[in-house]
């Protein structure tokens, strides 16, 4: 018998039918969709961020590991020689961790899971959802060496994750924090002109846009003939650079672009 990391499960192995049990401690129901093992269950284990259930039990293969997010058995778990008494995850402190900050477009602290994947096979080894007020969060891999964290943006008006590749060794722990940024979630806005050129009234080679106090590039842009151009931007504050061949460039700015609800 176990209990889940944060409380919300409890797993029972017993004999003598499907000899796996996990309950729901929200209103003590049996969780439906629980995968049987083999035979009887003698010991069961969740991994320490609560994203696996590790099952010891009498029946080939012995071992099941079953991912939580949907209660499926996990592929490829080797096959152990005989029956499984006991069962256990290696402790926290011995796993290569790296720390990092969750942050929206804006700089604000976000609080979405962020998953940790084994490359190259994608094999999940860890979930974990930042702190709600710093955005700090911290994952652990069970071994050294390269992963992916991938950010499923749930927010309403995301249409983009974010996936980054990093590495884990016994290192990575005492690095500064890894401050990770999600694309804007929301309705975007316009922002326009007219970049014409003072010596002939052409249209300019291209607009550049920037975030106006990263200086970070947002988009570039390529006026029409007559030098009109637009853009859909998060709303914020931006500077405006307009280039030309032969002709130093020419800046503008700020320009703070309200959200379509605010405008008017």
């Amino acid at each position: 018998m176990s209990w889940s990391p944060d409380g919300a499960y409890l797993a029972v192995g017993h004999a003598p039918t499907f000899c796996l049990t996990i309950i729901d401690t929200t209103d003590w129901s049996v969780v439906p969709g629980t995968p049987a093992v083999s035979s009887t269950g003698y010991d069961c284990a969740w991994s320490p961020d609560g994203a696996y259930l590790a099952v010891a039990h009498a029946g080939s293969p012995y071992l099941t590991v079953i991912d939580t997010t949907d209660w499926s058995v996990v592929p490829g778990t080797p096959a152990v020689s005989s029956t499984g008494l006991t069962v256990a995850w290696l402790p926290d402190i011995n796993r290569p961790t790296r720390h990092g900050i969750l942050y929206d477009h804006d700089g604000n602290p976000l609080s979405l899971p962020v998953q940790l994947l084994r490359r190259p096979a994608w094999a999940r080894s860890q979930v974990v959802t930042p702190d709600p007020v710093s955005g700090a969060f911290t994952v652990r891999g069970f071994a050294p060496g390269d992963y992916h964290l991938l950010i499923p943006d749930t927010r309403p008006g995301a249409t983009d994750d974010r996936l980054l590749r990093i590495t884990l060794d016994e290192t990575t722990g005492a690095l500064a924090p890894l401050e990770v940024y999600m694309p804007y979630a929301g309705a975007l806005t316009t922002i326009n002109g007219n970049a014409t050129k003072a010596i002939d009234g052409s249209a300019a080679d291209d607009v550049i846009v920037r975030a106006w106090g990263s200086h970070g590039h947002v988009i570039d842009v390529v006026p029409a003939p007559s030098g009109d151009w637009s853009a859909e931007v998060p709303p914020g504050t931006y500077d405006i650079t307009y280039r030309s061949a032969g002709c130093q460039p020419v800046c503008h700015g700020p320009y703070t672009i309200a959200a379509p609800e605010e405008e008017g």
